[in-house]
């Protein structure tokens, strides 16, 4: 799949996130940088990372751009992104 850059629309999350696909990984902001350590940023870190432990799927979270960045590797790169990231943390995601 072409590298591309999109917006993706967390359930529960006020601001729409950056996304990209680059290679054979997905990744798709989770905070910024300067707001990571807010309590809102941190527990939606620790939600996903709970949600993520011991799924099978290759996961890590990255620093780019000034964000935090989950980074999935999926075994095939999903024709729909939002379906699959949905599936993965359990949150309604879909790209805007």
């Amino acid at each position: 799949m072409a590298n591309r850059e999109f917006r993706l629309r967390v359930e529960g999350w006020r601001y729409s996130r950056h996304a990209m696909i680059q290679a054979n990984t997905l990744f798709m902001e989770v905070a910024r940088m300067a707001c990571s350590h807010c309590p809102t940023c941190s527990n939606r870190i620790r939600t996903l990372e709970s949600r993520l432990q011991g799924n099978g799927t290759s996961w890590r979270f990255v620093n780019l751009n000034g964000g935090v960045y989950l980074a999935v590797e999926p075994k095939q790169m999903p024709a729909t992104v939002g379906d699959y990231l949905s599936g993965l943390i359990g949150l309604q995601i879909s790209e805007s």
